[in-house]
């Protein structure tokens, strides 16, 4: 365990159902998810539009928030950064993550927190949240998630990662199937709607959870509420190898409705 006193939690007096649901949901799931993770998606669209969020980090301090197994938590030190801690809600998530970490040390430090709760006595150059806001089932549990990531920030300090796109219309849940993924929900998706996401594994064996609905207006909002400058939506990417496995026509036509969506924000 995190052995660095830098980190503490302050507890609400009552957990919503949705984080209660999340949290019982990636316990059991979290091996079966931790390989869900390693399918063409996260390769060829997810890992490179992080990485480009993430850019230059050699020598800076980094925090992955919602880390799960510490996938981004030990990219941020193999890039370079000064230090890399990950933060996650999960107890499996983050047994994962030290387990890896002991099996292969690179100095990367793990605990078991709610971002929405989470408070700090130092902070950092940069927070990584892949996939963190989307699990908000509310404009004020979203917002808890921005002003928990501004308080980790140093002064110019930037918030990047990648969320499921909630600007995506309903009609294009599906178009993703070939990749492994797609989603679904409510017929009207009102505000703190779920939205299933639903993952097929390499054993033909379907996956799911929920993210839950929050117009993009409320995402800038909270934003803004939190105290960050700037904030912007970002396309994904593909990697550079992605035509090696299907014709550029076939990425287009993923893009052009994209299940998932890269953000930035600055203090």
């Amino acid at each position: 365990m995190d052995t660095d006193d830098t980190l503490r939690m302050t507890q609400l007096p009552d957990e919503t159902q949705s984080t209660q649901k999340t949290v019982r949901t990636f316990n059991s799931i979290a091996k079966r998810y931790r390989r869900m993770k390693a399918r063409p998606l996260t390769h060829y669209i997810v890992e490179p539009t992080v990485l480009g969020l993430i850019g230059e980090v050699k020598g800076l301090d980094a925090i992955d928030l919602a880390c799960g197994e510490g996938r981004w938590t030990r990219v941020l030190k193999r890039l370079g950064a000064a230090t890399a801690s990950g933060v996650d809600i999960s107890e499996e998530m983050i047994r994962l993550a030290e387990a890896s970490e002991q099996s292969e040390p690179l100095g990367c430090s793990y605990r078991i927190a709610d971002v929405a709760t989470l408070d700090a006595v130092r902070t950092y150059d940069i927070a990584v949240g892949a996939f963190l806001l989307n699990y908000a089932s509310s404009p004020e549990q979203l917002l808890a998630f921005c002003r928990t990531a501004a308080r980790l920030l140093k002064p110019n300090g930037r918030f990047v990662g990648i969320n499921s796109n909630m600007s995506l219309d309903v009609t294009a849940y599906g178009y993703w199937r070939e990749l492994g993924r797609w989603m679904t929900t409510t017929e009207e998706r009102r505000n703190g709607d779920p939205i299933t996401i639903h993952l097929i594994g390499d054993d033909g064996k379907e996956l799911s959870f929920d993210n839950y609905y929050l117009s993009p207006s409320i995402y800038e909002e909270a934003f803004d509420k939190a105290g960050f400058k700037s904030f912007r939506w970002v396309q994904p990417s593909i990697s550079n190898d992605a035509l090696s496995i299907r014709p550029p026509d076939f990425w287009n036509r993923l893009l052009k409705h994209p299940q998932v969506i890269g953000f930035e924000a600055e203090l």
